[in-house]
């Protein structure tokens, strides 16, 4: 007895904390729990509190959802628990047939239009006169209450790793065909991700979709609850949360590597594995990070300008090991080359042709890591308090060694000063 519809002419609902009444010609009332009432029509839905809110009907029927009391001419009649279905799931109150607790129960009422002829459907004393379905009666203040089969959707609850819901069934007519399912799908890759058998008793049920069938993170699901016909009583998108977990390379060596883990402040993540792998897959070594002592961790022993994969495959999160939800895939990096072993440089000068003839021996390049040769010429000039600073005066790259020429007044060389160069090679 948790659901009623409410139907009639000038019916409005006042509900609690507002002033101003809603008007419309029916609602839907949903009793939910701890004084929670659900509103609907068809311009609007509403949730508040049952204390404070009142449904009118004309000027003298009042419902107050509080108590569930019906007043006509602000006395008490009845209550909605006292209502009783007579087989067609109707109850009529008319505002010429409201039972009289003062009265017999002949059904007469307090207004001079009453027919006198039947009672407002309460009144077991005659109830082959109630036809509990008058709503083409002449009267317009006839109003009507009616209960039917539902499943709403009382709260929702979505993790990073969990979906729990909680649904009111309404089905006093035993309308439900065969089983009530509820399944959920995962969107993202149109697999079935698991269903729950659900009552059919009219009654708040909970249901919980977990780790056990394997909610992802950072997923889109929709959970559909159908009866054995097929028939669809609810339907609900949702996209379970992100797991804020990143994996950092801070420094890569020629025989090593540095990552860190980012637990974004989560202290529900209790540590995460991160994974060292050869490139073929195969595992080479692993370190696991507890949340707020581990910064950082240096894989060492590995070799110079290798490939290797690095990734993050297990995490443990509500005290929860998951091998496989939680997961960063192995990205690729290589070590570096080894530093190439730069020979001596030296200058000629041509005095009667004014250049200056600039060479360098060869390298040692066993990774054959150099790209580029990068020439600076500079001079350093000393000012008046003898401090000296060095002027970049000429720079020029080639990408392979060999003797290079400068020419005295050419590129802002000068005579009669005294220039200095270096090579940088990358």
């Amino acid at each position: 007895d948790n659901k009623y519809i409410v139907l009639g002419n000038d019916i409005r609902i006042k509900l609690s904390g507002n002033e101003e009444p809603v008007k419309g010609k029916y609602f839907e009332l949903l009793f939910i729990e701890d004084g929670i009432v659900k509103v609907e029509n068809n311009e609007g839905s509403y949730q508040t509190t049952t204390d404070g809110t009142t449904i009118f009907v004309g000027d003298k029927i009042k419902i107050e959802l509080g108590s569930k009391k019906v007043f006509y001419d602000e006395e008490e009649k009845l209550t909605l628990d006292e209502m009783t279905i007579d087989g067609n799931e109707n109850i009529n109150l008319d505002t010429s047939k409201v039972k009289d607790n003062n009265k017999d129960g002949t059904g007469s009422g307090d207004n001079n239009n009453s027919d006198n002829n039947n009672n407002p459907g309460n009144n077991n004393d005659n109830p082959n006169n109630n036809t509990g379905n008058d709503t083409d009666s002449k009267n317009n203040n006839t109003t009507e209450i009616k209960k039917e089969v539902s499943v709403d959707l009382v709260s929702l609850s979505v993790d990073i790793n969990s979906f729990r819901a909680m649904v009111q069934v309404i089905d006093t007519a035993n309308q439900i065909k065969g089983t009530l399912t509820c399944t959920l799908y995962n969107v993202d890759d149109g697999k079935e991700a698991g269903y729950k058998i659900l009552s059919t008793t009219s009654d708040l049920q909970p249901i919980t979709f977990n780790e056990n069938e394997e909610i992802k993170e950072n997923t889109n699901y929709y959970m559909s609850i159908k009866d054995s016909d097929g028939y669809e009583y609810l339907a609900r998108n949702f996209r379970t949360d992100n797991l804020e977990l990143s994996l950092k390379r801070e420094m890569v060596t020629t025989d090593s590597v540095t990552y860190s883990v980012d637990f974004s402040g989560d202290d529900n993540i209790k540590s995460a594995k991160v994974t060292l792998y050869e490139e073929n897959g195969s595992i080479k070594d692993y370190h696991t990070f507890i949340n707020g002592e581990d910064e950082e961790f240096t894989f060492t022993g590995l070799t110079k300008n290798t490939y290797y994969k690095v990734g993050l495959d297990e995490v443990i999160y509500k005290n929860t090991n998951y091998l496989s939800n939680y997961k960063i895939d192995p990205v690729l990096f290589q070590t570096l080359k080894e530093k190439p072993k730069i020979g001596n440089i030296s200058v000629k000068a041509d005095e009667n042709n004014k250049t200056f003839e600039l060479s360098m021996e060869k390298p040692i390049d066993e990774d054959k890591s150099i790209s580029k040769y990068i020439y600076k010429v500079y001079e350093d000039i000393t000012d008046k308090e003898g401090t000296t600073t060095r002027k970049l005066v000429y720079t020029f790259s080639t990408v392979s060694l060999k003797k290079e020429i400068l020419k005295l007044g050419e590129n802002g060389l000068e005579p009669n000063h005294n220039y200095k160069y270096m090579v940088t090679i990358r």
